[in-house]
């Protein structure tokens, strides 16, 4: 029986085949309801390639669904990946567009492979509604602003770049329903160290970072603005009202890393969620500069029981100087200790392998993660993604960067190694090792991670995490 195309069909394709997690992808989602709202008579579905992590699930959905378009979200991690998932949708007559942070910071090298049209650079609603309608109507896509594109000779041609969205609230709720939120709500790990048996989702609310970090900027400047765009505590307290009526959800995690940078918001959020009761414990990032024992105190009367703050390294040179996170050691600790206090659980984001970082350095960050009052360590290897200040960094010093994108993988110690001098590979993943049982296997976690491994919730989302160390 033949399959017949949709008069109007827009796939966007989420192509994680490695890395499980249980957060939805929440730029996708809010893209696929602005289509699905802002495009009259178009049909957006979404293939997500999380629980079905094969090229064969990919040519079965689009050999039956036939799209004219297929918009495919691409970063560093998902680079290789998404090119493949291109090839077969262009098999399948399709046009490409690629967007995401790896392709608004190299739309280039994502053009070098054929099977892309087109690339989205920055937000890409409005440029997204423009394309579509361009390609069903006059196919002028020069009159898109944020796109690259391959014109019909071969050649690239670069639009002007478009303007952020000031207004964020006027963005439709995200379209959970394209996505298969129960599984995702099963392996959801954000707040497992509070309560792994918790039904739980994370959101991200905002937009835009005012701050400069060598690893990620100017990325998200060039993808999302320096300016923090944040949608208005009545809304975003709708959608949890929402989410816990339509998937029964017990918790929350926003993952945005600058909710505290603005305390008026956070001071009207949690009066809403006190006066709405819904009863939802709730977990956020935060950078250590932007909180104080007040606002974590104002939050934790809103249900607050966890934050994951940035340390990188406990050496100023590497952190100030390196990674530029301008956060001195006594924010640090004074912020550990009014968690504390209060009763809030805190994950320490921690960073190895920094180019010209020294063994010492390392340990004097490992110790000090595992002495401190931590409950839980996210260990990553330093990857100066390409496009970061970082990764220009190393290119002027003349040092080595791994030639394929898969091999810029912050979860595992593979990216060769910067230069002669730098800690060994073999060395640094002996560290990471060590460093997660010296941290997780310290007297005062030692209760925790016992009870974490015997078996339940406990188990199976430690293992969702252990596949990445």
């Amino acid at each position: 029986m033949s399959i017949h195309r949709h008069s109007r069909h827009v796939v966007l394709v989420f192509p994680r085949f490695r890395y499980k997690s249980g957060d939805i992808p929440i730029g996708l989602a809010t893209l696929a309801a602005y289509i699905r709202e802002r495009v009259p008579d178009m049909s957006v579905s979404i293939l997500d390639t999380t629980f079905s992590p094969s090229f064969a699930f990919v040519e079965r959905y689009l050999q039956k669904h036939r799209p004219d378009i297929v918009g495919v979200f691409v970063d560093v991690l998902m680079a290789e990946d998404a090119a493949k998932v291109a090839a077969i949708a262009k098999k399948h007559g399709a046009a490409v567009i690629a967007g995401g942070p790896h392709a608004t910071m190299a739309p280039e090298a994502v053009l070098k492979e054929a099977v892309f049209d087109a690339v989205c650079v920055g937000e890409g609603e409005e440029t997204f509604r423009e394309y579509i309608e361009a390609f069903y109507g006059n196919r002028n896509f020069a009159a898109v602003k944020g796109l690259w594109f391959r014109q019909a000779d071969g050649t690239l041609y670069k639009t002007p770049e478009r303007g952020f969205i000031e207004e964020i609230d006027a963005l439709p709720r995200p379209a959970f329903d394209l996505f298969d939120m129960e599984r995702y709500i099963r392996i959801f790990i954000q707040m497992d160290s509070h309560d792994p048996a918790l039904r739980g989702v994370s959101l991200t609310v905002s937009r835009g970072c005012p701050f400069n970090c060598t690893f990620c900027q100017p990325t998200v400047h060039r993808t999302l603005g320096r300016k923090v765009r944040i949608r208005s505590p009545q809304s975003v307290v709708a959608d949890l009202a929402y989410l816990k009526g339509a998937y029964r959800i017990e918790c929350f995690y926003l993952s945005d890393d600058l909710l505290t940078v603005l305390p008026d918001w956070i001071r009207e959020f949690c009066a809403l969620l006190e006066s709405r009761r819904l009863d939802l414990p709730w977990g956020c990032n935060t950078r250590v500069d932007t909180i104080d024992a007040d606002m974590m105190a104002r939050m934790k009367r809103a249900g607050l029981v966890k934050l994951k703050v940035g340390i990188e390294s406990i050496t100023d040179r590497i952190r100030n100087g390196l990674y530029n996170k301008q956060i001195t050691r006594l924010q640090i600790t004074d912020t550990l200790a009014a968690a504390e206090k209060l009763g809030i659980q805190v994950t320490g984001f921690i960073m190895v392998g920094a180019p010209t970082e020294t063994a010492a350095e390392v340990w004097d960050t490992i110790r000090f993660a595992a002495t401190s009052s931590l409950d839980e360590m996210v260990l990553s290897v330093t990857t100066p993604f390409p496009g970061s200040a970082l990764h220009d960094h190393v290119i002027k010093q003349g040092w080595r960067l791994p030639s394929r994108f898969r091999l810029y993988n912050y979860y595992q110690v593979r990216r060769p190694r910067m230069s002669d001098d730098q800690i060994s590979n073999a060395r640094l993943f002996v560290y990471k090792k060590a460093a997660n049982a010296y941290f997780y296997l310290h007297p005062s976690r030692l209760a925790t991670t016992i009870r974490s491994v015997v078996g339940g919730a406990w188990l199976r989302k430690l293992l969702i995490k252990l596949r990445r160390v």
